[in-house]
């Protein structure tokens, strides 16, 4: 957080770094009207005993 209260988006930078790590996506979407949303996609692997 500055000195004027805003954050400086490190909780984001953080999260984005774990996602792409795990080769995942992070995007976004903002509206005025609708607010934001943020949307995490991750590769899910099969199980243990799943074959292919």
């Amino acid at each position: 957080i500055d000195r004027a209260g805003r954050s400086v988006g490190l909780g984001l930078y953080i999260v984005r770094s774990i996602v792409e790590a795990h080769g995942g996506r992070i995007m976004v979407q903002s509206t005025a009207e609708e607010g934001t949303t943020f949307t995490v996609r991750l590769v899910r692997l099969p199980g243990p005993g799943v074959r292919d």
